[in-house]
């Protein structure tokens, strides 16, 4: 549901035969929202016959509606349906939706009863594997996230065409082409860059990180360090998230040592151009996720600190693919950053993870 309809990864299904089928995301209410483009895949599905269905990362209401209208077709259609990435964000967005009793009039009342309308399922790390077996009660496939190799001869395109897709507030703009019109990697520049990209909503506990950096402001203060410090933060504000992302550009302000540029959402050409700038890229992996932006912030050979949480504790196994540190504790996130700050054979060292996870 959305309505991009040419990303990278649809085109890529589309030339490997696989259909396509974008159902745009309609304005109003939720009963709005949720309804009509559960009509229309199910209008799409119809018309199917011996096929197979992917659940990709649906919201519980569409996939448990969906699931009960193929089991009555399943047989006379042959349809089959896998549930991709069935993992703690999904395990905790069904048990909610059950835990409030769901639709009155539906037939599936828990995450068991939902998985007996599933062919398959498949996770995105080994640790889920268990975890969504027991849930589930069924067969679970460990499929990897990965991110395509980097081109060789890879041009930074002109930043003068700007994708129309954006259509970001001027303000917004103006920042990323000031910030992306910069040199990159340039080795006489004495700033050290600290990045982070990332949906701004308080599920992903970006608040991490900015407590991280008032600690990290502290120790520069103290020990009357001259290095420059710049945090980079890319990401959209989601929907009812304002009030959040206002707080902690709040507190990001208050940084003495620390100047910090918040970027907005990134197409993909410029948040290469943005990984590439970075020194350091910082990932919340929250909620237990498999975060590509960690495996993309390796292929260009930054120095990464990740949370030990989800699918970052299976991309990072040595200080050569980068470094992990434990969950909701600012302390040692910025006594780690600190390290690499004064550390530049540190901070180059992740070079090899580029070789790892291609």
């Amino acid at each position: 549901v959305g309505e991009e309809t040419k990303t990278r990864g649809s085109k890529e299904l589309v030339a490997q035969g696989v259909t396509v089928k974008t159902v745009k995301d309609p304005d109003g209410g939720r009963y709005i929202r949720d309804f009509l483009p559960l009509c229309q895949i199910i209008e799409y599905v119809q018309r199917q016959r011996d096929c197979t269905v992917l659940f990709w990362n649906l919201a519980p209401t569409t996939k448990v509606k969906l699931s009960e209208w193929i089991l009555k077709k399943a047989k006379e259609k042959n349809l089959r349906v896998i549930d991709v990435s069935p993992g703690e964000m999904n395990f905790e967005s069904l048990k909610k939706y059950f835990t409030i009793g769901g639709d009155i009039e539906e037939v599936i009342r828990n995450e068991r009863e939902y998985a007996e309308r599933l062919s398959g399922a498949v996770v995105k790390f080994a640790q889920e594997k268990e975890t969504a077996e027991r849930i589930f009660g069924i067969r679970v496939e460990v499929i990897r996230n990965g991110v395509s190799e980097k081109e060789k001869n890879w041009e930074q395109p002109s930043f003068s065409n700007l994708p129309n897709l954006w259509r970001k507030i001027k303000e917004e703009l103006k920042i990323q082409k000031s910030f992306l019109r910069k040199r990159i990697n340039n080795k006489n520049n004495e700033t050290i860059f600290i990045g982070t990209a990332s949906r701004i909503n308080p599920s992903k506990k970006l608040e991490e990180l900015i407590n991280a950096c008032k600690i990290l402001d502290d120790i520069l203060i103290k020990t009357h360090s001259e290095k420059k410090v710049k945090l980079l933060i890319a990401g959209k504000i989601e929907r009812k998230c304002e009030d959040y992302a206002a707080e902690l550009k709040k507190q990001s302000k208050e940084l003495k040592k620390i100047n910090t540029t918040w970027l907005g959402e990134l197409s993909l050409t410029n948040t290469q151009r943005f990984l590439r700038k970075l020194d350091i890229f910082v990932g919340i992996s929250e909620p237990k996720g498999c975060p590509n932006t960690i495996l993309e912030a390796m292929r260009e050979a930054r120095a990464v600190i990740a949370t030990k949480a989800g699918g970052a504790t299976e991309m990072i196994f040595s200080e050569e693919e980068g470094a992990l540190v434990e969950r909701a504790n600012p302390d040692i996130l910025a006594t780690k950053l600190h390290e690499l700050l004064q550390n530049e054979k540190k901070r180059s060292i992740t070079k090899n993870s580029t070789v790892n996870i291609l």
